[in-house]
């Protein structure tokens, strides 16, 4: 007894658990602006749907704290795209700078070109001068040189006269040096001849050693300047060689920047976009910019959770889908088992086949016979055949009747079709028209030997066959309106698994509850029980309070129905509200596809700028380090040409003190004179 007073102690326990869950249930949907009843059937799926809203509401915090991220990581990435347009400007000023600065450059290379050639043709003409000027001074020294000698000559033809007169001549005797060779007077006494002759023999023993040394220092030093003349025009060309280096290489550097200026502009043209109006339009519309990638923000995550949903639904219609398609399986092999069992046979084919013939001769057999007189003879012998030919037919159309109407007989005892082919019943139409035109026309004819009682059997056996075949194809159109009935079920089959589901688990609930009842009523009952057997245990008081609990339950039982009653009902209208979210869900899937492709395109465009915009650095990149390469190569060339002034002014100092031993020598030459 205290064991079943325990049991009965606990469940009403679990019901005070499961009421106190119920109003906490209750109340959550209170406090979320549902004020709808329900059963207590119910209570998993609400709690379900409970759940499942907390997890959307938690990914929707996560989405929303997502995109607050992704905004502001945006703002972040606007404001680096701010700046790196800013050090682009700067960098775009800058180049504009070098620019000016290479332009300034290039014309002071081209006055230091000026200057030069205008100083290398002054050389060019002193040069050609002091050339002409040195051999000048080479003729004027052979032909003083020359002068000399013959005086010499006519001095010792002189000296040899003298001797001779005065007896004194030794061919022996060394001819005598007078002292104008040494720089002395031309006039001396006659005291003095012997002491001067005789001290200039014992100078010198060879009386023209004097004039042959001038000669050569002289000859010397010609050489040494004309060795410097060489020496310098070597020079001049190498300088002359350098310079025409160092402009070819201004002149590349020039092309170069041409090369890099045009091929900015044509980035500029496949761009098509002014950077600077870019600028402007990204500074100005930032804050719409970033609203609209918000709005895209957004639009992901709504398509994230559409794609979500749209997978399970796809899943779901795959496997209906593939159910369908197993039944459909099933109905073609049943259907082709029922046409390899029709009654399309060989004698049946045979017929037609020989119907056609029959009536193709007869046509042949008319057309090729115009003249009666001259066919008789024919005529007498198509007569037989034919006869012939319409006795074999008659059989044959015997047979085909009785298979068909055995046929017929078939699928009404066993309700039960055999499809006919269309065309063998459009054949078998278009024979019987032949045969009874064939029948109509000789019957006419008195020359065949058919007899109007067998025309007669024919004709009522051609009436009773079109009966049957009126009664097939009846039973064809029978057929497709239980194929379409088959179709419809199938589909029906299809909208109502949902529903079989459903109803499924409506009635486990109600099964649930029935035994949750009967359990009540065995507890009735055995509270029942106690009561006879034992009413010295328990008091009026615990009896009464007993049924109060049993007919409170009884009413809870109640309540709850109704409330699964209305469930049920507002399950209706969810369905309703459901495929009216559909219809609108399929609107925003319309609008979204229109959005996205909007964003794919700017996203493209955005793409293709940041291209064009690295494109653009790396141009301004290697133009910067051509521009101080070029820098560099004009102050290398600026450097040569003050190397190469310096070594023009000291050739030019070189040739001045060239001058001036020339003028020194043209002196000496005329004061010697």
């Amino acid at each position: 007894m205290n064991g079943r007073y325990e049991d009965i102690y606990a469940e009403a326990n679990f019901e005070h658990q499961k009421n106190n869950d119920f109003e906490n249930l209750y109340k959550q949907l209170t406090h979320l602006g549902y004020n709808h009843n329900f059963n207590s059937e119910d209570y998993d799926l609400i709690k379900s749907l409970l759940s499942d809203l907390e997890l959307s509401m938690k990914s929707l915090k996560t989405t929303s704290e997502e995109n607050e991220d992704l905004k502001r990581n945006l703002k972040t990435i606007s404001i680096e795209c701010s700046e790196k347009n800013r050090n682009l400007l700067k960098l775009r000023q800058e180049n504009n700078s070098l620019r000016s600065e290479i332009l300034h450059l290039s014309k002071v290379k081209e006055d230091v070109n000026k200057s030069s050639l205008n100083k290398i043709r002054e050389l060019e003409r002193n040069e050609t001068q002091l050339k002409l000027s040195n051999l000048h001074l080479k003729n004027s020294v052979k032909n003083s040189l020359n002068k000399v000698e013959d005086e010499r000559r006519l001095m010792n033809e002189k000296l040899i006269s003298h001797f001779k007169k005065a007896n004194i001549y030794d061919p022996a005797s060394p001819i005598v040096h007078v002292g104008w060779l040494e720089g002395g007077s031309a006039s001396f006494p006659p005291s003095d001849f012997k002491y001067s002759s005789t001290e200039s023999a014992a100078k010198t023993k060879n009386p023209a050693a004097h004039e042959l040394i001038l000669l050569d220092v002289n000859e010397r030093r010609i050489d040494s300047l004309e060795r410097q003349i060489e020496d310098l025009e070597h020079m001049y060309d190498t300088i002359k060689q350098e310079y025409n280096k160092a402009e070819s290489m201004l002149q590349a550097r020039d092309e170069e920047i041409y090369r890099l200026n045009s091929q900015i502009q044509n980035d500029f043209k496949n761009i098509a976009l002014d950077p600077l109006q870019e600028l402007k339009f990204f500074n100005g519309d930032t804050q719409s910019q970033t609203e609209s990638i918000r709005e895209r923000r957004l639009e992901d995550q709504i398509e994230y959770i559409q794609s979500y949903e749209r997978t399970d639904l796809k899943n779901k219609f795959d496997k209906e889908k593939n159910n369908l398609v197993n039944k459909l399986s099933e109905y073609k092999s049943i259907t082709e088992k029922l046409k390899s069992t029709s009654f399309e046979n060989v004698p049946n084919n045979e017929f037609l086949d020989s119907s056609n013939s029959f009536a193709n001769d007869f046509d042949y057999q008319r057309i090729n016979s115009p003249n009666t007189e001259f066919s008789n003879y024919q005529n007498r012998n198509s007569t037989h055949n034919l006869s012939e030919k319409l006795s074999s037919l008659m059989a044959k159309f015997d047979d085909f009747i009785s298979n068909f109407s055995n046929i017929l007989n078939d699928n009404n005892n066993n309700k039960t079709f055999f499809p006919i082919n269309n065309d063998t019943i459009d054949r078998f139409n278009k024979n019987l028209r032949e045969l009874k035109s064939i029948l109509d026309s000789q019957i006419n004819d008195s020359s065949i030997g058919i007899s109007s009682p067998e025309a007669t059997r024919l004709e009522k056996k051609i009436k009773d066959l079109e009966v049957q075949l009126d009664s097939a194809m009846s039973e064809k159109e029978n057929f497709k309106s239980l194929y379409q009935q088959v179709s419809d079920e199938l589909r029906y089959e299809r909208q109502s698994t949902e529903s079989k589901k459903k109803i499924y688990s409506l009635e486990s609930d109600l099964e649930s509850e029935k035994s949750k009842r009967l359990k009540l009523q065995g507890l009735q009952n055995e509270f029942s029980n106690i009561n006879v057997e034992n009413d010295s245990h328990f008091s009026k008081v615990e009896l009464e309070a007993t049924r109060n609990l049993l007919n409170s339950c009884k009413r809870e039982i109640e309540e709850l129905k109704s409330e699964n009653q209305n469930l049920k009902s507002q399950i209706v209208e969810k369905k309703s509200d459901k495929s009216i979210i559909e219809f609108d869900n399929n609107q925003l899937k319309q609008d979204y596809n229109t959005v996205r492709k909007r964003y794919n395109s700017l996203l493209n465009s955005y793409n293709q700028l940041t291209v064009a915009h690295d494109k653009l650095d790396k141009s301004l990149k290697k133009s910067m380090l051509d521009v101080d390469t070029w820098h560099a190569r004009v102050t290398e060339r600026d450097n040569e040409v003050s190397r190469l002034q310096k070594i023009v002014s000291d050739y030019n100092i070189t040739c001045k003190q060239h001058t001036l031993d020339l003028n020194s020598l043209r002196r000496q030459c005329s004061g010697k004179r």
